[in-house]
């Protein structure tokens, strides 16, 4: 059975789940820290995520999120993965989310073509992790939503109750990836999904807090291997 919704929440939530289904969703609209055991990652639309069935999970946001979801039984779920997978998702997977959502009728064609996009396409190689921290959550959080935040790490340790070594520490600890870089990595994706909903590259760059158009392109192509243009001329 196949249980395909959208779903919104307009306040800050925080949400623990688990459930016997395997369930696939996307965002639309705003972001959200999922955690799957002991992974955490920070969501943001254009992503595809898989949880398995029987996993323990949760969800926290700190405003309004949106998009599609679908809960699947297990005897539909066979040969999906055991773990949790965050995919780069391009227009095809939100279309088919979106189908199962308005035409439920037709999951015997639509489900087999998604559940081999979550067996078989490449985890998003831009996922950010996210820290457990509650501090460094906080921090976290506050720039998923405004990623053209400039504090500094100095500035942030003050914000938020710790000493810049150890902020910076801490970090690298539950993230495998320095402030600087995990900040890049989130503003790199805030703007992709700006530039999917057709704001232009030098638009998108100075929204997510990038200097400029040059500054833009180095930390696109360091993260995804690929310039803003090539990269939206794959999701076409």
């Amino acid at each position: 059975m196949l249980k395909a919704y959208r779903f919104q929440r307009d306040a800050p939530a925080q949400i623990r789940d688990g459930h016997s289904e395997g369930q696939a969703f996307a965002l639309t609209g705003g972001t959200l820290r999922l955690f799957v055991g002991s992974n955490t990652w920070i969501m943001v639309p254009g992503r595809l995520c898989w949880v398995p069935s029987n996993a323990e999970h949760g969800f926290s946001s700190n405003g309004p999120v949106h998009g599609f979801s679908v809960k699947v039984s297990n005897h539909l779920c066979h040969g999906l993965p055991d773990g949790a997978r965050v995919l780069d998702a391009d227009p095809l997977h939100l279309a088919l989310l979106r189908r199962l959502v308005d035409k439920p009728a037709d999951g015997d064609v639509v489900w087999p073509l998604l559940k081999r996009i979550l067996i078989n396409d490449p985890d998003d190689r831009l996922s950010l992790p996210a820290p457990r921290d509650p501090r460094l959550v906080k921090l976290a959080e506050a720039l998923a939503h405004s990623p053209a935040d400039d504090r500094d790490l100095t500035t942030w340790a003050k914000t938020i109750g710790m000493s810049p070594r150890s902020l910076m520490r801490r970090f690298v600890a539950e993230t495998g990836l320095t402030f600087a870089v995990w900040r890049r990595g989130l503003r790199v994706l805030s703007a992709i999904h700006l530039m999917q909903d057709g704001k232009s590259a030098t638009t998108a760059a100075h929204e997510c807090g990038f200097a400029g158009s040059s500054a833009f392109s180095s930390a696109f192509r360091h993260h995804t291997g690929v310039s803003p243009s090539a990269y939206l001329k794959t999701r076409q």
